[in-house]
């Protein structure tokens, strides 16, 4: 895989969230998988949430 794409796939929010259920369920130690599933929910709550509320207010209104 080339290193741009790997690092990409390091941090991307799946595998984050993948690697921190896999740790937690087989009881192996999480390092920061668990930090970072976090962020990345709270980060894409934080985008998501103003917008799609957003749009059922147009939505709404009409």
């Amino acid at each position: 895989m080339p290193s741009g794409l790997r690092e990409f796939a390091q941090v991307n929010p799946i595998t984050v969230v993948v690697d921190a259920m896999r740790a937690l369920w087989l009881g192996a130690p999480a390092g920061n998988s668990i930090w970072g599933a976090v962020a990345w929910s709270l980060v894409l709550i934080a985008i998501f949430a103003p917008l799609a509320v957003a749009k059922y207010r147009r939505t709404a209104a009409h």
